[in-house]
């Protein structure tokens, strides 16, 4: 999921460099995106790489900022995204989540050390706070959850419904430690927790859902899941 992707560069240090550019409008998601806008520095000292844009009736900003000084060099990752819908934001990253009809509101705030995007991963330091609004999920991936789990999360439509997801990642040492996760469903609220490995893309959560309603109560049993990236 995360390419190692080098920070260095031949030119890096020993010139400066300035790159901007505008877009009035991208096309080839299914949200407009107009307003784009790109900007690349580099200097002895520094790095940054900035974007931002209008993504339907939401915004996303980016930023990159790379310090080459010392033995290993500091990156540092903040980005905002509001009311961003995450089909558009799947497409980007690559990465089919199924959640055609959402929108989300991520603050994420990094910092670690590495010469790669990878390295500094491994040892990021900060913190993730996620919300997604109303929409669906695919049920195909859930097919091997315990049966109980999957008639408390609705009917056998296609998609799961939810009222929203939000939970906050508190990332120590390359470890996103997931504190607190809530998700509303029509039928029930699960709250858990868990974590992320970015190194090894690993990850693990335990969720405990309670019932809307008294006649699927004994539907609410905890529900422990792992896996990785690209496996069950």
């Amino acid at each position: 999921l995360v390419p190692t992707m080098p920070f260095a560069a031949t030119w890096l240090g020993r010139s400066a460099l300035t790159v901007a550019a505008r877009f009035g409008e991208i096309s080839g998601l299914g949200s407009k995106v107009q307003n784009a806008s790109v900007s690349l520095t580099s200097g002895e000292t520094r790095f940054a790489l900035r974007a931002a844009a209008t993504v339907g009736a939401g915004s996303a900003s980016f930023d990159l900022a790379y310090d080459p000084t010392g033995r290993i060099g500091q990156a540092t990752l903040t980005a905002n995204l509001t009311r961003v819908p995450l089909a558009d934001l799947s497409t980007l990253l690559g990465m089919n989540l199924g959640l055609q009809d959402a929108v989300a509101d991520i603050d994420l705030r990094l910092r670690g050390g590495g010469r790669t995007t990878r390295d500094a991963l491994n040892t990021a330091n900060g913190s993730i706070d996620l919300a997604i609004a109303k929409g669906g999920w695919p049920r195909d991936p859930l097919a091997s959850w315990p049966s109980d789990t999957q008639r408390l999360l609705g009917t056998n439509e296609p998609r799961v419904a939810f009222n929203c997801i939000a939970g906050r990642f508190e990332v120590t040492s390359g470890v996103a430690w997931l504190r607190r996760l809530v998700v509303d469903t029509p039928r029930a609220t699960m709250v858990g927790g868990g974590y992320v490995q970015l190194r090894s893309e690993g990850w693990e959560f335990l969720l405990v859902p309670e019932a809307r309603d008294g006649q699927y109560a004994t539907l609410a049993t905890p529900l422990r899941l792992k896996g990785g990236s690209g496996r069950p």
